[in-house]
């Protein structure tokens, strides 16, 4: 039977029988079973076969096209992993994945198609000719390992993607590597039954993780159940114009976020040296009319709501001097509206506390008293104030900047 399988010449397929099986022309694989002569860590040949096991492999034209629009993000296509028990279905597959693509069926439009066949199962191919159908615009390139192949096809071939079969180690996936640094997406298949077994390998794993594969799909019978994707940032090569404009959208949104709350807080700032200065002028407004022996409290407080710079406060505490209550009281309950700091609010309420009590020269002389220390006090504020501002201008804008750069 084994001179049958290899066409009466044992010896012409002697590489293939050292790895394990003979591919027959269509694509049935046999594989072959028995004692091996083991030499210098290597299998040099097989001295007795005692099994056989035939697959012979079968077209599901259109298994594939439900699911083809998922291996695109916009009209860019991706590098994708089908992973199955083995006998689910894989290869039947990917051939249709190749049909589907070179010929633009469930697609935004058809692509250029390699496929690097290593064992001839694929594409079952004979004196050139194709046994299966992947497609008017696919070219084959079997018989030798992945990892020479597809290095072969992306510089001879300048396909958009690449399909290959049972990738089998970190030397196949630094061969996909190269690929998707030419913006060539490569789909694959892997035996992996669930998660737990795609996980178990380490070489594959980091492979995901890093972003060398978009997406994986589990199948089973030819049919898809579930698919999972990498929520990760794809190699710039394999990223659609859309999803590079949404990031670039996001992050320019992350960046004005976080510069507008910088200027909110600036503005802030601002407002709090703004009414300080407000303040000490109108106490100075206050100076000069006890000056003239103004001494009632409600016209000096009307005087200020007319011609003061914090008009809205006075106006309010001219209504409350009107409605009977203490200057130092009325004070109290808005004191809080002028967003007065600890050391100037103390020095404030000390004034205000017993204001309108004392004659016009007792209260003239606590006011310049107050005027003074305020002022003082005005000149460091201002300066913390203007120096904050500064500062959290400066920190959203590298907040900002920071989150872009995340994003992108």
């Amino acid at each position: 039977m084994l001179e049958a399988i290899c066409g009466h010449s044992v010896f012409a397929r002697e590489q293939e029988l050292l790895q394990g099986y003979v591919t027959l022309a269509g694509g049935a694989r046999v594989g072959i079973c028995g004692k091996p002569l083991y030499e210098n860590g290597k299998v040099t040949r097989l001295t007795a076969v005692t099994s056989f096991n035939i697959r012979i492999p079968r077209e599901v034209i259109g298994c594939a096209e439900r699911f083809i629009g998922r291996f695109f993000d916009g009209s860019t296509p991706l590098s994708a992993i089908i992973a199955a028990a083995p006998g689910a279905g894989k290869r039947t597959f990917l051939r249709d994945c190749a049909r589907c693509l070179s010929d633009g069926i469930g697609v935004p439009r058809s692509l250029r198609v390699a496929v690097a066949d290593e064992r001839n199962e694929l594409s079952g191919t004979t004196e050139g000719h194709a046994a299966m159908n992947l497609g008017i615009r696919t070219d084959i390139m079997e018989g030798i390992p992945k990892a020479a192949a597809i290095p072969m096809l992306v510089r001879s071939m300048a396909p958009d993607v690449i399909i290959t079969d049972e990738l089998s180690g970190a030397i196949d996936t630094e061969a996909v590597s190269e690929a998707a640094k030419y913006g060539i997406a490569v789909i694959a298949s892997i035996h992996a039954g669930n998660t737990a077994q795609l996980r178990s390998k380490a070489w594959l794993r980091h492979a995901v993780e890093d972003g060398l594969f978009a997406k994986v799909f589990f199948a089973e019978k030819n049919i898809v159940r579930n698919i999972i994707v990498r929520d990760r940032y794809f190699r710039r090569k394999q990223t659609g114009t859309s999803y590079t404009v949404l990031k670039l959208l996001l992050a320019a949104a992350a960046f004005c976020i976080c510069m507008a709350a910088g200027r909110v807080a600036a503005e802030k700032y601002k407002l709090r040296q703004k009414t300080l200065c407000g303040f000490l002028s109108d106490l100075k407004v206050l100076e000069a009319a006890l000056k003239y022996e103004r001494t009632d409290v409600k016209s000096l407080a009307l005087l200020l709501a007319a011609r003061g710079s914090l008009r809205e406060f006075w106006r309010i505490m001219s209504d409350e001097l009107t409605n009977g209550a203490g200057f130092g009281e009325a004070w109290r309950r808005h004191r809080c509206e002028l967003m007065l700091n600890e050391d100037v609010g103390a020095i404030a309420d000390g004034f205000a506390e017993h204001f309108g009590s004392n004659d016009a020269e007792t209260e003239l002389s606590r006011l310049e008293g107050t005027l003074k220390q305020l002022s003082e006090k005005e000149k460091a504020q201002c300066a913390c104030f203007t120096q904050e501002s500064r500062l959290a201008v400066s920190l959203s804008a590298l907040l900002g900047a920071a989150a872009a750069l995340m994003i992108i």
